[in-house]
């Protein structure tokens, strides 16, 4: 909850689709960041390792999470702003990207000046192809 409530907060008066995902992405590393003891129960949970099932609720956090993205991914589609094939499948990835960078991509000191977070809304929104 507080991290959607962060979120609505910080997406309040953005038009583009693709601010609001990246918006997304930017909040919940910041909300893994501050909550390690989150991320832990995730990447510890032996049963979690076997099926998401495995925790009821982490399967309902995950999947809220899914549904989430899956919302903005319908509205930039609707928008005419993303071309996506399968929106659910595509907030998954999403979803299990930004966790993952978040929890064994630490942020080291001098490492880049990007956040996990700017990288991955820079891969998602403009393709792999892009020059840097």
């Amino acid at each position: 909850r507080n991290f959607f409530t962060a979120y609505v907060e910080r997406v309040k008066g953005l038009t583009k689709t693709s601010e609001k995902l990246a918006a997304y992405l930017e909040t919940m590393e910041k909300y893994l960041r501050a909550n390690p003891l989150f991320a832990e129960v995730f990447t510890h949970n032996p049963e979690l390792r076997k099926s998401w099932s495995g925790n009821p609720l982490s399967t309902e956090s995950y999947l809220y999470g899914v549904d989430f993205i899956e919302k903005i991914i319908l509205e930039g589609i609707a928008s005419g702003e993303f071309r996506v094939a399968d929106p659910r499948r595509t907030a998954h990835v999403i979803s299990l990207s930004t966790f993952l960078f978040s929890v064994f991509e630490p942020d080291m000191p001098g490492a880049s000046s990007n956040s996990n977070a700017s990288f991955l809304a820079d891969l998602l929104l403009n393709g792999i192809n892009k020059q840097h």
